[in-house]
């Protein structure tokens, strides 16, 4: 009693609450949302599936190298090593592309660690919609379970890697890009139904027959049961039929159009649909507006894989102090790092290691639009009279073609080949 009554004067404890009832949910809590829903829309619904695919390619499908600070420091050569072969061994780069594919449907991927004694030896998916968050009132994490037809497993919090991106109001569950547009999509859905019952009835039109008297009636049913697909209605009687037209004319354009859009702004991906009347300033401005938001999940990826996988790996080797980083794209060749600053000095008279040329050339491999220098009209003149084309000799004894320039030619590869002797000709 004591101690806590000096615990109280000295160490200021949390006040602010996140969990209300957390007693409810030593079993796990549930998201909100159905996340198994969420993976029917992307299995069934076009519009979901190219939207997830085309940000998940341009968020983890660009692939990624690791680096570390110092290239000579056989500490930071072997963390890299180390980090490499592990990558390597759980296939991290589909990895990475499964856990931006679920980030972007439900906000949420969970990734099991399973060591071997302290150490890291793979990392594996669990399903999503099968997973809950067991927190204490404050909101640490005490744990998570998964369940499974009846089956319960709990895994400690240090044994799962929670990506969470977007989470609203400290839920403890992220919202992808799915869950904003879900009404939208459920009435895209009913719409195409509509549209599907609207062509039949527009294709095939109820007709309705007037008979005289009950006897015709009868007899007509007669007709149809004998009747043949295809085949002529011939009967004898005063038969009136009637067709009820369907007008297959929406009149609700501008509302679905304007529920298309709803759903293209909520995905956000540069579909080809999306950009196709679009003019090329204002299709740049939507693909900047679409990089910033896959920039920014790189970077969250990025911090967790480093934080919560290759850290934990390499302690397990004493290497838990060496930063390895993840880089997304391909390694760079160095070029892109040159200034053209250093490209001029190098080409400096004085210097000379590049010549003006080699200089306009590296330019352009660095997307300078540099344009080709234009030659003086002397210079033209004098590097047409000296440049080398193909020429006929009329020589004394023979006439001759001359194809190659001889300065090219290695004189000790040539060999003549007879075509009449008699006549001197030969190749």
């Amino acid at each position: 009693m004591i101690f806590k009554g000096f615990r109280k004067l000295f160490i200021r404890e949390q006040k602010g609450v996140v969990e209300p009832f957390p007693e409810l949910w030593v079993k796990g809590k549930l998201s909100s949302s159905d996340f198994s829903t969420f993976y029917t829309y992307y299995k069934t619904h076009p519009l979901v599936k190219s939207s997830v695919d085309s940000l998940a390619g341009m968020i983890a499908g660009v692939g990624f190298y690791t680096t570390v600070d110092d290239n000579k420091d056989p500490r930071q050569i072997q963390a890299k090593e180390v980090v490499d072969e592990f990558n390597a061994k759980v296939n991290m780069d589909e990895l990475l592309l499964d856990v931006a594919k679920d980030l972007l449907i439900t906000g949420n991927s969970f990734l099991e660690k399973i060591f071997d004694g302290s150490r890291l030896t793979k990392v594996k998916r669990l399903p999503t919609s099968k997973m809950k968050i067991v927190r204490d009132k404050y909101g640490e994490v005490l744990g998570y379970v998964e369940e499974i037809t009846g089956n319960r497993v709990e895994f400690k919090p240090e044994e799962v890697v929670h990506f969470k991106w977007n989470d609203i109001d400290l839920s403890g569950y992220g919202v992808g890009i799915v869950q904003p547009v879900k009404d939208y999509i459920e009435f895209d859905k009913k719409n195409m139904e509509n549209m599907t019952e609207v062509v039949y009835k527009t294709a095939y039109p109820i007709p309705i027959f007037t008979f005289k008297n009950k006897t015709d009636i009868d007899y007509f049913i007669e007709v149809l049961k004998k009747r043949n697909p295809g085949d002529p209605i011939l009967t004898v009687g005063e038969i009136q039929p009637t067709i009820i037209q369907v007008d297959s004319r929406i009149r609700f354009g501008e509302f679905i159009e304007s529920v298309e859009r709803k759903l293209f702004e909520g995905m956000r991906a540069p579909l080809l649909s999306w950009l196709r009347n679009a003019t090329e300033a204002s299709a740049n401005v939507m693909l900047e507006c679409v990089e910033r938001d896959v920039k920014a999940m790189q970077r969250y990826i990025k911090r967790k894989v480093e934080g919560e996988i290759w850290k934990p790996l390499l302690k397990a080797y004493s290497l838990d102090d060496v930063h390895v980083k993840l880089n997304w794209g391909f390694p760079k060749s160095g070029i892109e790092d040159l200034r053209i600053r250093d490209l001029v000095d190098l080409a400096r008279a004085d210097v000379g290691i590049l010549s003006r040329s080699q200089v306009l050339k590296m330019l352009q491999m660095m997307g300078i639009p540099v344009p080709e220098p234009e030659l003086p009209k002397f210079e033209e003149e004098i590097k047409e009279q000296f440049s080398w084309k193909p020429q006929w000799y009329d020589l004394t004894n023979e006439i001759v073609l001359q194809l190659i320039n001889p300065s090219q030619i290695d004189r000790s590869t040539i060999r003549y080949q007879t075509i009449d002797a008699d006549k001197g000709i030969r190749i």
